[in-house]
């Protein structure tokens, strides 16, 4: 009976052993796991944390919608021969007022006088204008915002009451264009005198322009096709609410 109980009894220690081992393995496990879970809360805290900071000390808070009116001319003196300055009509949405850098979303109308140079025709070119750009604040004053901007957009002339063609006018009646506007501003936030969330903004730009087939340099030599410059610069005045 004494090989059975010895043998009974290894087995029972081998037992009790690989129970022990598996139960320490358990909680290794365990621990590894609650350090992991730890380990990515705290990650995820510290990417939130990231996040919040870039995203106030760049875009930061500060929406708001504006809009308001101005002049324009062309820049070349053909241009300018064919139509001077107009007005236009300017709405806007701005993300990021209070911060260094905003981004802004446009739409500007306008409508000016146009005349052939050649007849007696003459009509009205009227300007539609979508654009997307950024304007980085050159000091973050609470009241008074001076910056500098920049923007990318599509600008399309259509003329209204003339029916032109280029052989006989020198001019056609439809033009798009890509347009590429630089310039300054500066907004001012009447919240620092006791009026939150009005704000009001002036700015002067030079608009770029290119690919513009609308105004012969030299109506008279319709065959050189040889356009005018479309370049244009102007001021805008704008009134608007800040969220």
């Amino acid at each position: 009976m004494r090989p059975r109980t010895g043998l009974a009894s290894g087995i029972a220690l081998l037992a009790s052993t690989g129970i022990a081992f598996a139960q320490d393995v358990g909680d290794e496990a365990e621990d590894v796991g609650e350090a992991a879970g730890d380990l990515a809360q705290e990650t995820g805290e510290l990417a939130g944390a990231v996040y919040d900071e870039t995203t106030d000390s760049l875009f930061g808070r500060g929406f708001a919608v504006m809009g308001g009116f101005g002049a324009e001319t062309f820049v070349s003196q053909a241009a300018d021969d064919v139509s001077g300055a107009g007005g236009l009509w300017d709405l806007r949405a701005v993300m990021g007022l209070r911060s260094r850098i905003a981004i802004e979303l446009g739409y500007i109308g306008s409508a000016a006088d146009i005349d052939s140079r050649l007849d007696d025709q003459s009509g009205t070119l009227i300007g539609t204008t979508i654009e997307a750009g950024a304007r980085v604040h050159i000091v973050r004053d609470p009241a008074l915002r001076p910056y500098a901007f920049a923007a990318i957009g599509w600008r399309r002339y259509d003329v209204s009451g003339a029916d032109f063609e280029t052989s006989s006018t020198g001019l056609n009646d439809a033009d798009t264009l890509l347009t590429l506007p630089i310039g300054i501003g500066l907004t001012y936030r009447f919240e620092e005198i006791g009026v939150p969330g009005l704000i009001a903004d002036a700015r002067a730009n030079l608009r770029l322009n290119l690919g513009g087939d609308l105004i012969l340099n030299d109506p008279l030599q319709p065959q050189d096709r040889e356009f005018a410059d479309m370049h244009t610069w102007g001021l805008t005045l704008r009134a608007g609410y800040e969220f």
